[in-house]
């Protein structure tokens, strides 16, 4: 008996798009059905027992994209980045899984007299979106603050890569991975910026009350 591959298949309910089969069942997953230059042979491709299976062998041209760099009818996947139907499908800009949204990151540095603003814009499932986001934030809660109006600049910042954090986290959990995520990275919470901010916030907040 075969057992039944995960991957992405043609949706057994539309066969205009994708499904993502998880080795046991359909999830909810879906995407658009890219077709891409099939560089294996029909007989190299994956195979997956009932409906996947049959699925499957229908449209060999579709790679089912597998784990970490290799797509489930042999052919290779680059490990630059997601492979170009994960990217047409709305897959992550890094990885390549599903889902994933567009999202603005802020990262300010405050010079006293003159500020630097950065912004970091992509298309991140949950784990490589919340990577950024700890990058970004750690920075900005660091540099982000010496100077009367960075200061203030900087509370807008920070509020506003809270908001996308928040935007991030409630996304499902990734599926379809082309590649390894970008790495998690520490909490801003045990981050020196952590520590600088809850400071300055600190002072400034016994200052205006005391």
């Amino acid at each position: 008996m075969t057992t039944a591959t995960s991957g992405w298949y043609p949706d057994p309910s539309d066969n205009a798009r994708l499904r993502w089969f998880d080795g046991a069942g359909w999830t909810e997953h879906v995407h658009a059905h890219v077709p891409v230059l099939a560089s294996a042979s029909a007989s190299a491709s994956a195979s997956a027992s009932g409906q996947a299976g049959a699925y499957a062998s229908a449209s060999p041209a579709y790679p089912t994209l597998g784990s970490y760099g290799f797509a489930g009818n042999g052919a290779p996947v680059a490990q630059g980045s997601a492979s170009d139907t994960q990217l047409a499908a709305g897959g992550c800009q890094y990885c390549g899984a599903v889902p994933a949204i567009d999202v603005t990151l802020h990262e300010h540095h405050g010079m006293l007299i003159i500020q630097q603003f950065k912004t970091y814009r992509g298309h991140w499932c949950r784990d490589c979106g919340l990577s950024r986001f700890r990058q970004v934030q750690a920075q900005t809660l660091l540099l982000g603050w010496w100077g009367f109006i960075s200061f203030f600049a900087n509370l807008v910042n920070v509020a506003q890569n809270i908001g996308v954090y928040n935007s991030l986290n409630n996304l499902g959990t990734p599926v379809g991975r082309v590649r390894a995520p970008m790495p998690a990275g520490r909490s801003v919470f045990i981050s020196p910026g952590f520590v600088v901010g809850l400071c300055l916030l600190g002072f400034v907040a016994f200052n205006i009350l005391f």
